[in-house]
């Protein structure tokens, strides 16, 4: 029987990720905020401009029924006088 050996070179084997507890806490909360507000961006973007789009339509009909009150109460208050 044969055996092959081969000699053992690795010193001081180590995972080159630190640990949990080495990892700096301000870099990791500037990350996760950067991460959860970047994330929304694009759904924050399409929602506002929903709602302007919105609030646009409503002003725009409150508007014209302003303009009909207003020229219904001119028409009004001309043939009063007359």
């Amino acid at each position: 029987i044969e055996v092959d050996e081969m000699a053992r070179f690795v010193r001081h084997v180590r995972s080159k990720v630190p640990a949990n507890d080495t990892v700096p806490g301000r870099v990791v909360l500037l990350v996760e905020l950067f991460l959860y507000v970047g994330g929304n961006i694009l759904f924050n973007v399409i929602f506002f401009q929903g709602l302007r789009c919105t609030v646009h339509g409503v002003l725009l009909h409150f508007l014209a029924h302003v303009r009909i009150l207003d020229y219904c109460l001119a028409v009004t208050h001309f043939s009063s006088v007359t």
